[in-house]
């Protein structure tokens, strides 16, 4: 646990004992921290940059949203092909996303 804030980061993976990056840009989620300088997550927890010229800033808004996005479709309603949903509060990040 810490008492730094955010859920989301994105940065380069660096080498742990030199610190050195590798020049792999990811995202993750975490449960917190993700405002630090340095954050620890699992590899398999991080995902490329979707985009090779997104901003760390815009890397970083993209798992929160999509997880989001995902299990709200997937999980939590169960929609099917040809199957429609009505989508509340559409300009939010989230339901831009289902959009």
């Amino acid at each position: 646990m810490t008492n730094i804030i955010g859920l989301e980061c994105s940065g380069q993976i660096v080498d742990p004992l030199s610190l050195e990056p590798t020049g792999e840009k990811v995202m993750a989620l975490l449960p917190g921290g993700g405002y630090a300088q340095y954050v620890k997550v699992l590899r398999s927890h991080t995902v490329p940059f979707g985009c090779p010229s997104w901003s760390y800033e815009t890397a970083a808004a993209v798992p929160e949203v999509w997880c989001t996005a995902y299990q709200l479709l997937n999980l939590i309603a169960q929609v099917k092909k040809g199957e429609t949903a009505l989508i509340h509060a559409a300009a939010s990040g989230v339901g831009t996303t289902l959009l």
